[in-house]
């Protein structure tokens, strides 16, 4: 059981020792009324800074603020503004400045709202708690922020929260778009796991199998749980939220979101960096990450339909360079000194990918049905006609699948075809399909 690891440390077969300081995960109905009992054994404090935006106010936070000064608690309620709340420094600093000393932080609501008060707490060095308003994404118990800095999306170490509050009544009422961003956040975790075991057969890098095992484990949840017909159900959404909440962990016991990001998520930072120098109004996170598994789940059925022998390989440094200036135009200096950073590092010759040809393709064939699932649901479910997609143009697509990549210094399916010179050609032939 995962409540069994909260609040502990462990010694992992993986070599390293894990951390998870979350003291408390409360999910179920009717659980807002628990929350002044679990905040009297976390704090001593009388008073609570109650973070929201317009919406998630709605959806539980003016409960939450009653329900905190009938038990006694001073709220200051602090709602940012905005249809789209953004996570970017000029709300980071609305947090920072409206915090005082004597109170606790508790965030309500979900991915912008969680990544502000999770980076802002961190920051100050205090700690907070979230209560969710959506099954919408995975962060509420990891320990990364993504924040959006000179115009580029970044992720930041952070503390996570000490309690996760998860009311399914709230969760269910959700807009139903967010409901299917976390099903499209969590089908993800398809190609984010297989790029992280790519990345260990290449390069040796750091992997832990528990870790593996708890994401991949709500994975199949969650596909079993998709062929099913009411995915708004009270257990469908209890089965969504514990799968995010999970999935979090494992990004929480690696210190790294390695474990549920990878080629998919890259796709998703393009569009959300382009759509805000572009003005568009796009799907949520989720929503762009299926779109993004969509296709690189496609990127590991074709590999493993590849001659390694044939490959001819195009590590020119030069070349990227001049992509980056041309695609992320006034954008790109963070993107290139990215690149320099991560060269050496995923450096490869041809005999070393020739030598790992089973390996990989073993790799493939082992997760080939979760594969093929993840695919076709994403498919049945029309994650490329959902609401506001149409504003996603098969250009800024392209350039997503092809130059996402870029944005992170993380080895995916997508930089080894990218190495293979295959990339373009594969893009290319996907959306020919797809459009």
């Amino acid at each position: 059981m995962i409540e069994d690891l909260l609040n502990s440390s462990f010694k992992c077969n993986c070599g390293r020792e894990h951390h998870i300081n979350i003291k408390e995960i409360i999910v179920g109905k009717n659980i807002l009324k628990s929350i002044p009992k679990t905040l009297h054994a976390l704090t001593d404090k009388k008073k609570v800074l109650l973070i929201n935006d317009n919406n998630t106010y709605q959806a539980a936070g003016e409960i939450v603020k009653n329900i905190l000064k009938e038990a006694g608690f001073k709220v200051n309620n602090l709602i940012l503004k905005g249809q789209k709340v953004k996570p970017n420094p000029t709300n980071l600093f609305k947090i920072i400045r409206e915090y005082t000393k004597d109170q606790y932080i508790i965030a309500c609501g979900s991915g912008s709202i969680n990544d502000l008060t999770g980076y802002a707490s961190y920051k100050m060095g205090e700690p907070y708690s979230i209560i969710a308003t959506a099954p919408s994404m995975d962060g509420y118990a990891s320990s990364v922020s993504s924040i959006t800095a000179e115009g580029v999306k970044q992720t930041y170490n952070t503390a996570p929260a000490e309690a996760i509050f998860a009311d399914i009544d709230v969760l269910r009422k959700a807009p139903f778009d967010l409901i299917l961003a976390g099903y499209g956040d969590l089908l993800g975790k398809t190609t984010s796991l297989l790029d992280w075991k790519l990345a260990d057969i290449l390069f040796d890098e750091y992997y832990c199998e528990k870790a593996d095992s708890i994401v991949k484990n709500e994975l199949e949840n969650i596909i079993e749980l998709l062929q099913k017909e009411n995915i708004r159900a009270a257990e469908n959404i209890e089965t969504l939220i514990k799968g995010l909440i999970y999935s979090g962990i494992a990004m929480l016991m690696v210190e790294s979101s390695r474990p549920a990001s990878g080629s998919e998520h890259h796709v998703s930072h393009f569009l959300e960096m382009f759509s805000e120098k572009e003005n568009l109004n796009l799907p949520y996170h989720g929503i762009k990450v299926g779109i993004g598994t969509l296709f690189t789940t496609s990127f590991y059925l074709n590999l493993r339909e590849l001659d390694f022998s044939t490959l001819k390989f195009r590590l020119d440094k030069k070349k990227r360079e001049e992509e980056i200036k041309r695609i992320y135009g006034d954008r790109a200096q963070p993107i290139l000194t990215n690149l320099d950073e991560r060269w050496n590092k995923e450096y490869i010759q041809k005999d070393e990918i020739q030598d790992n040809e089973d390996n990989i393709k073993n790799l493939i064939d082992n997760n080939i049905e979760i594969i093929k699932k993840s695919r076709n649901i994403l498919i049945e479910n029309n994650f490329l006609q959902m609401d506001k997609t149409e504003n996603i143009s098969k250009k800024i697509l392209e350039n997503a699948l092809k130059y996402g990549f870029e944005i992170r210094s993380r080895y995916t399916v997508t930089t080894f075809l990218k190495q293979v010179n295959k990339l373009d050609q594969l893009v290319d032939n996907l959306l020919k399909n797809y459009y």
